[in-house]
């Protein structure tokens, strides 16, 4: 289905708890254009037993949950999401690709855990903008994580990824934990 809608698969880049991530090639019906982006694929076999996937699981269809807020808040602090397509498997997300960002986890991984002070207050200036302007629109990301965040080598632009577990911002929903990883 995704070469169907003009999509090839090009290479894995990473995986989440219920999702792989992959680099695509998408070519538009006439061959005027063609761009990479990030297809966010459900896997095939996902941990029953795990607590991220029971918790996730009681809330509904995190897919759906993460189309509806796309289509409500856009904000340039946050990944685009460009299209979905219905395969066997599921939906499939795809997403903005910038091959000048990778993660902050990436990005300490390679780097080291010291991040100089200038380059602290700009990302983490971002991130704190872009999750105001979320919970200014009514949600909680509830998944922030260095994983879920994509800082721009060369001109330190931060987004924020990964709306699926994403919940209103409701006075209860606000003493609730984190549905992802909890450790962050």
């Amino acid at each position: 289905e995704l070469r169907k809608r003009g999509y090839e698969v090009l290479t894995h880049l990473g995986e989440g708890h219920t999702r792989d991530a992959y680099l695509v090639l998408f070519n538009s019906p006439d061959g005027s254009f063609q761009d990479r982006r990030v297809a966010k694929i459900q896997k095939r076999e996902i941990d029953e037993t795990s607590i991220t996937t029971r918790i996730n699981q009681s809330k509904g269809d995190s897919q759906i949950r993460e189309l509806v807020l796309a289509r409500k808040f856009r904000s340039k602090h946050f990944t685009r999401i460009y299209d979905v397509v219905s395969t066997e498997q599921g939906l499939v997300i795809i997403e903005d690709y910038d091959d000048k960002s990778i993660s902050l986890e990436a990005l300490i991984q390679r780097a080291g855990p010291i991040i100089n002070p200038q380059r602290f207050s700009s990302i983490f200036s971002q991130v704190v903008t872009g999750l105001q302007e979320l919970y200014d629109a009514g949600f909680l990301h509830r998944d922030i994580k260095p994983s879920n965040l994509l800082v721009g080598e060369g001109n330190e632009s931060v987004k924020i990824t990964d709306l699926q577990n994403t919940g209103a911002s409701t006075g209860r929903s606000k003493l609730l934990p984190t549905r992802g990883a909890t450790a962050y």
